[in-house]
């Protein structure tokens, strides 16, 4: 997905028209990099959890990703894209509105999806105990 394809969404979720957005033009490349930072670790969390039943497995990125302009790819996949990004810049745009209403709601919305896309990877567990010790 493109940064303008993300930009897209986000203003649709928002009930705008790409014709009434261009005011949020100016931060939306920024925004859009802050939020990939703070989705990083879901984002390789969901990688490896998805790895477990890959036979090729997606890479674990090592660094967060950041875009220069609307045309870069994000290389992220689309569930954490459609599901979370998508509304903590929808939560940065509304603020920008001063609309704290839609904000909150977009935050709640985050949160949501930082919750439903984490994923719990099953490892082994180690036994610590020493009848010895007792």
């Amino acid at each position: 997905m493109t940064g303008q394809e993300l930009f897209a969404h986000v203003v649709g979720i928002m009930g705008e028209s790409m014709e009434n957005a261009t005011s949020y033009e100016a931060a939306i490349i920024p925004q859009i990099n802050a939020i990939l930072a703070k989705t990083f670790k879901l984002e390789n969390n969901n990688r490896a959890y998805k790895n477990l039943t890959l036979e090729t497995p997606l890479t674990i990125l090592t660094s967060v990703p950041v875009i220069d302009a609307l045309t870069d790819t994000i290389d992220y996949q689309e569930n954490v894209l459609y599901n979370v990004v998508a509304y903590g810049i929808a939560r940065f745009m509304a603020l920008s509105d001063k609309d704290t209403t839609s904000a909150g709601f977009y935050e709640t919305a985050f949160a949501d999806g930082m919750n439903s896309e984490s994923k719990l990877i099953p490892s082994e567990i180690e036994d610590f105990f020493d009848p010895e010790d007792e």
